[in-house]
């Protein structure tokens, strides 16, 4: 019986609380990949940087969230594969890498220590009073407000914090000439010129050496606090390391794939019809404050009345000249002028103004020449061989490293649903 007490009372506190217990932590494993395991902290963050909608277009439901893990296996398998090729031990990337860290933990170490400003309705009424003295208060103006002098306080808060570890901060050679060289101390500590050089891009000079300085304290006291051995820190790591990866098996792939002008000659003849310009209009706009005025102007031109004559001065004014294109569907005035045929055309628009639309001239759909095309086609042939090598070398992978999803994975994503 005692082992299945703890169950039990899991249960039980289940039903008082009203919550059932947890079934994935930001610990459990998700992928394995040559023995290293990938857990749900990684793939929560790799979700974060999704933005919603994308998340809702690409990835919905639980069935997109297994999809993105099989995305998320495929990228693990790459940077496995250049780990073990010695790609992070060439020198740029080591210092492209440690620039990240640096530059990373000190902006942790910062939003560690600033706090949510706290914005008063006495500093709202005094900022307003200041500079918005006579004018309409709406509460867009107020939020406005508010938001600037949080922005403020932050900022303010920020350069507080900057200044307390400069006040720490003691440069001793601005002009190094090696990579030993000390350039200042930080407590008890030696900053050498090497430690520091990851952060000066491009010309070293006395401005850069400080800025650099800046930062390298912040991380200095970042590590202190042992930020750098956090989930969040080491999940941005991990990612950035997988992106340099990625981007460099992508771009040696697409760079070995050669396509012949044949090849997109042969594409062209076959697809022709994918390569076709638009039909388009020239249009002359006109905005009428109502339908009933808008209409006794259509009818004056229809009649053979010149636009002086037919549109009254005040609405002449207002006329403006648009191209439109048959494929644009997401423009009423588009559809309308290609739908109709007609040259004088009237539209509704939802503010209760009418526009007059003036057909000008149209041009008919045409065939796109080859030369115009060259390009498009190439890209396309080059990412469809690309497509089916980098599929052949991940399946590779996959068995080279016994690369799999673990089991029970998808309930992270049932719970993370139901929540």
């Amino acid at each position: 019986m005692r082992y299945r007490e703890p169950v039990l009372a899991l249960f039980v506190s289940a039903l008082l609380t009203g919550t059932a217990p947890a079934v994935c932590t930001p610990d459990t494993p998700l992928l394995k990949v040559d023995g290293r395991t990938v857990d749900y902290s990684y793939f929560q963050y790799v979700e974060s940087t999704i933005p919603e909608w994308a998340m809702k277009k690409y990835y919905p439901g639980v069935k997109g969230k297994e999809e993105l893990l099989q995305k998320v296996l495929e990228r693990q398998l790459i940077l496995q594969y250049y780990r073990d090729k010695g790609f992070f031990k060439k020198p740029e990337i080591k210092e492209h890498i440690e620039r990240f860290k640096i530059k990373t933990l000190a902006s942790l170490y910062l939003m560690k220590h600033m706090k949510s400003p706290k914005v008063t309705e006495a500093e709202i009424e005094k900022t307003i009073e200041k500079y918005y003295r006579g004018k309409k208060i709406t509460p867009e103006l107020r939020r406005s407000v508010k938001i600037n002098l949080e922005a403020q306080k932050l900022s303010q808060e920020r350069q507080q914090i900057i200044s307390s570890v400069k006040s720490r901060l003691k440069t001793v050679n601005l002009k190094p000439k090696s990579l030993k060289d000390v350039v200042a101390l930080y407590g008890n500590r030696k900053i050498t010129f090497g430690d520091i050089k990851p952060l000066i891009e491009g010309r070293t000079t006395p401005y850069s050496l400080k800025r650099a300085l800046e930062t390298y304290a912040l991380y200095l006291e970042a590590l202190k606090e042992g930020l750098d051995k956090e989930r969040q820190f080491k999940n941005q790591l991990l990612s950035f390391e997988e992106n340099l990866a990625v981007s460099s098996f992508e771009k040696n792939i697409l760079n070995r794939i050669k396509v012949s002008d044949k090849e997109i000659k042969d594409y062209y003849k076959k697809h022709r019809e994918e390569f076709k310009a638009p039909a388009s209009a020239k249009v002359l706009i006109f905005v009428f404050p109502s339908e009933k005025e808008a209409e006794s102007s259509l009818k004056a031109l229809e009649s053979g009345k010149s636009l002086k004559e037919a549109v009254p001065g005040s609405v002449l004014s207002t006329g403006r000249e648009w191209t439109v294109l048959s494929n644009d569907r997401n423009n009423p005035v588009s559809m309308l002028v290609f739908s109709s045929k007609k040259k004088y055309n009237i539209l509704n628009m939802p503010d209760g103004r009418t526009l007059l639309i003036v057909v000008e001239s149209r041009k008919p759909s045409t065939y796109l020449l080859l030369g115009d095309v060259y390009s498009t086609i190439k890209n396309r042939l080059v990412e469809k061989r690309a497509r089916k090598v980098i599929e052949e070398k991940l399946a590779e992978l996959k068995k080279k490293y016994s690369a799999q999803v673990l089991p029970g994975s998808d309930r992270c994503f049932r719970e993370e649903e139901s929540n």
